[in-house]
């Protein structure tokens, strides 16, 4: 899956969480680092289909962006998880895949 991210902006009233982010990101895993507040979880909940995004477009070369395709190849596991005592490890990992 190859998703293409194009001059994406993100804007909180007056604050600017994301400008003119573009980017092509191919199959692997990736990780994003920077300092709070420099909109790593903004881009994270944008491509994830949490939030909406203002102005840019998304892309993926196989399925339609957020789609039930899309979701199935799209793997997101957040810096604060919520940890279910009852689970195996297997079933927390396929808890978070679905």
């Amino acid at each position: 899956m190859l998703l293409k991210i194009n001059n994406l902006q993100k804007h909180y009233r007056k604050n600017i969480a994301l400008h003119n982010i573009s980017l092509t990101l191919t199959p692997g895993i990736y990780g994003l680092v920077g300092p709070n507040g420099a909109g790593k979880s903004t881009f994270m909940n944008i491509i994830s289909g949490l939030i909406t995004y203002d102005f840019g477009t998304v892309s993926c070369d196989e399925y339609e962006f957020l789609s039930n395709e899309y979701y199935q190849n799209f793997g997101y596991l957040p810096q604060y998880n919520a940890l279910y005592e009852n689970f195996t490890c297997r079933e927390f990992l396929s808890y978070i895949c679905i």
